[in-house]
């Protein structure tokens, strides 16, 4: 399954339709549900997660739906609760967007900012495509000895694991592009290079 930024529209949206999927489930066991889904102990940890910002980068998740169902069996509930990969598609923001439009480049760019995320953009093409990153939103400056980390390593790596055309200049944690990723590899690239570059980040304001 493909990765998210975890945000609380996100949340309701999902409660929302999985409220009028299993009407037999409590409100307050469907919360705890959706929480064990996303892997917290509890709606409590998940509220807490949203509420704390140091840790604004540490968004990127995947929805378990194993957990989900064990969580609502456990509680003697009866039904398929094998939620539709397509629920998740329709209303988990990505940390990306896939376009070559260049209004929703900068719609996506815009969400970013005010996320306080790194932008991310696949521009598709037929059987491969290109992927650009920059931290440009940024509101504040970050120590320039990450991009001698070995999670900058890690996107070099990246960049030549998977491009097949060299781009004008190396790619790094704040800024780069990868050309002409096979289209079947490009989202995990995508979710690879958000994480990495959250984790720099996080490690960055900790120290």
């Amino acid at each position: 399954m493909s990765k998210f930024v975890l945000i609380e529209k996100n949340i309701e949206d999902l409660k929302s339709i999985l409220k009028k999927d299993y009407p037999q489930v409590k409100s307050s066991h469907l919360t705890e549900a959706i929480a064990r889904g996303l892997k917290f102990g509890s709606n409590a940890a998940l509220r807490d997660f949203l509420s704390n910002k140091t840790t604004i980068y540490n968004r990127l998740f995947d929805f378990n739906k194993d957990s989900f169902k064990n969580w609502l069996f456990d509680k003697s509930y009866k039904g398929d609760f094998d939620v539709s990969e397509s629920v998740f598609e329709r209303i988990f923001l990505p940390p990306w967007v896939i376009s070559n439009k260049l209004e929703d480049q900068n719609a996506h760019y815009s969400l970013c900012k005010d996320l306080q995320i790194p932008y991310i953009v696949i521009k598709p093409k037929r059987n491969k495509s290109d992927i650009h990153w920059d931290c440009i939103g940024f509101d504040h400056k970050h120590d320039a000895t990450i991009l001698d980390s070995n999670l900058s390593k890690k996107i070099l790596e990246l960049g030549n694991l998977y491009g097949t055309k060299k781009a004008l200049s190396p790619p790094n944690l704040f800024v780069g592009t990868i050309k002409s990723v096979e289209n079947d590899n490009i989202t995990y690239l995508a979710g690879e290079i958000f994480a990495n570059i959250c984790l720099a980040l996080e490690q960055n304001i900790a120290n």
